[in-house]
C-alpha cells in the first residue's frame, strides 16, 4: 500500500492518495479525499466527505454523513454498509450524491439486505428520475424501526445505467411481489418467484403500457399467477395467456387479449427471448391441470389481424419518471 498525504485547510482536511493502491480512511469530521491513481479504497466515516476516486478502479464509501462522491475515470463500486450511509427520514433527506455515475460503475447494497430492482418494496430498490432530468434516485420505500428508509442520489439522469448487472444485492431464493405498474424488476442470483396478485400490477391498456419488465428471468424462477384466474397458455382468450417474442428477441410478453370493464388488460413483459422458461413449472397458474397442459407450447408471433394490439416497445418499464425533484 502507497503512503498517502494530507494536509488542512480552512474548510476541511485533505487527503491525497499517490499514484499506487492506496486505502484512505476519513475521520469524524468532513474532508476531501483524493485517490490519485491506482485502484484505490475511500472510507469517508463520519462527517460530509467529498471523495474521488481520480483515475483507477475505486471502492467508494462515504459512510455516515450526506457525502458528494465521484468515481473519475475506471470502473468503480459504491459500497454502502448500512442505511444511515444515505437515506431520507421524517420528511428529509441525507441521501449521498454520486457525480458521475456511468456504465462501468456499480452500487454494492449487498449488506443491506436488497436484491435488486423493483417497485422498491419487498427487499428491492426502485429507479426514479425527476421530470427536468437533473436528479436520478435509487430508493427503497420500506422504512426502519426509526421511520428511515434508504435512498440514493445521482447527478444527472443515469437511469439507463441502473441496470441490474450494476446493482451487487445479496443472493438468494426470493418472492418479490409487483405491486401496482409498471416496475423493473430483478431477482438476482437464485430461484425467484414474480407475483402478480391483481391484473393492476402490470398492465396494458388503450396503446398506454403499465407492464413490469422483468430483466433477468431464468429457468430457475417462476411466476405466480394463480391469483389472477388465468388457467394455461393459448391465444389470450378464454382466461389464457398468448407467450410472445419480438422480431429482434429483445422482449417476450406473456398478456392477455380479454379485457375488463375498464379496458385493462394483463400484459407483463421480459427482457431477450425467455419463452423457452415457461415450460415446466415456469409459470404457476389457477390449477395445476391447466399448466401441466400448457407444457411444450411454442411462442406466437403477434396475431396479424382480430382484436390483437400490436407489440409496441415504447412506454414499457424502463422509464420511472416520479416527478421527484
Amino acid at each position: 500500500m502507497s503512503l498517502a498525504k494530507s494536509r488542512s485547510t480552512d474548510a476541511s482536511t485533505t487527503l491525497n492518495g499517490t499514484n499506487g493502491p492506496d486505502t484512505l480512511n476519513g475521520t469524524a469530521i468532513g474532508e476531501i479525499i483524493h485517490g490519485a491513481g491506482g485502484d484505490d479504497r475511500l472510507y469517508g466515516n463520519s462527517g460530509n466527505d467529498r471523495l474521488y476516486g481520480d483515475s483507477g478502479s475505486d471502492v467508494i464509501s462515504g459512510d455516515l454523513g450526506r457525502d458528494t462522491l465521484t468515481g473519475g475515470a475506471g470502473s468503480d463500486t459504491f459500497f454502502f454498509s448500512q442505511i444511515h450511509d444515505s437515506y431520507e427520514g421524517g420528511g428529509t433527506g441525507f441521501s449521498d450524491m454520486i457525480l458521475d455515475f456511468s456504465s462501468d460503475d456499480r452500487i454494492d447494497v449487498s449488506a443491506l439486505g436488497f436484491i435488486g430492482l423493483g417497485n422498491g418494496h419487498d427487499h428491492t430498490l426502485r429507479v426514479e428520475a425527476n421530470d427536468d432530468g437533473t436528479r436520478t434516485y435509487l430508493k427503497s420505500y420500506a422504512y426502519d424501526e426509526g421511520g428511515d428508509r434508504f435512498q440514493l442520489a445521482f447527478q444527472g439522469d443515469v437511469s439507463q445505467y441502473l441496470t441490474p448487472d450494476r446493482i451487487i444485492g445479496k443472493e438468494g431464493e426470493d418472492v418479490i411481489n409487483s405491486g401496482p405498474g409498471g416496475n423493473a424488476l430483478s431477482g438476482g442470483g437464485g430461484a425467484d418467484t414474480f407475483v402478480y396478485d391483481k391484473i393492476t400490477d402490470s398492465y396494458q391498456r388503450d396503446g398506454l403500457s403499465q407492464s413490469d419488465l422483468i430483466q433477468d428471468f431464468s429457468d430457475d424462477d417462476r411466476i405466480d399467477l394463480s391469483a389472477l384466474g388465468f388457467t394455461g397458455l393459448g391465444n389470450g382468450h378464454d382466461h389464457t395467456l398468448r407467450v410472445e417474442v419480438d422480431d429482434a428477441g429483445a422482449r417476450t410478453y406473456l398478456k392477455s387479449y380479454d379485457s375488463d370493464e375498464s379496458g385493462i388488460r394483463f400484459q407483463v413483459s421480459f427482457k431477450g427471448d425467455v419463452s423457452h422458461y415457461f415450460e415446466g413449472d415456469g409459470i404457476v397458474f389457477g390449477n395445476a391441470a391447466a399448466t401441466e397442459s400448457s407444457n411444450n407450447l411454442a411462442p406466437l408471433a403477434p396475431e396479424p389481424s382480430g382484436d390483437a394490439v400490436p407489440i409496441e416497445l415504447l412506454g414499457i418499464a424502463e422509464d420511472h419518471s416520479s416527478g421527484v425533484a
